[in-house]
């Protein structure tokens, strides 16, 4: 664990060789993990919103990589003090409608327990505020993920 985590502080440590796809799955799904956990308790049918989620952005990935994706961010959003370093590659490597998908998967998740909980809405405000994602945007995604 200890030699994991100092191989992210030595130099190129940032540059990643694993496939871009996985780089932006993985990225996704810790962000997705945080929306689930904010309000305190990750419900099945959340995670279970996540796999599908990872599966519809991207379908030549196994169940077996989003099972190993999925339980990566698990881990690693109980050890990350910060997510500053995520959300700078969010910003650096995707595209404006990546991040579009993205907050409406969040709110997707958000919503899969049936109960908007107020720290869950707090944080995707608060992750759009990071991701330059304007308010505007932020209502949009909302409003086409609740259910009609």
């Amino acid at each position: 664990m200890f030699q994991q985590l100092m191989k992210k502080f030595q130099p190129g440590a940032s540059e990643s060789t694993e496939p871009e796809q996985f780089r932006v799955e993985r990225l996704s799904a810790l962000l997705l993990v945080e929306i689930a956990r904010s309000d305190t308790s990750v419900d099945e049918v959340e995670l279970t919103t996540i796999q599908h989620a990872l599966q519809i952005s991207c379908p030549s990935i196994t169940s077996d990589e989003i099972e190993e994706i999925l339980a990566t961010a698990r881990q690693d959003v109980e050890t990350t003090i910060s997510l500053h370093e995520q959300i700078r590659q969010i910003n650096e490597g995707f595209t404006r409608a990546q991040k579009l998908s993205l907050i409406e998967q969040m709110w997707r998740v958000a919503l899969a327990d049936g109960d908007l909980d107020k720290y869950e809405e707090h944080m995707i405000r608060k992750l759009c505020g990071l991701l330059y994602v304007s308010h505007g945007e932020f209502i949009q995604a909302k409003l086409k993920v609740i259910p009609g």
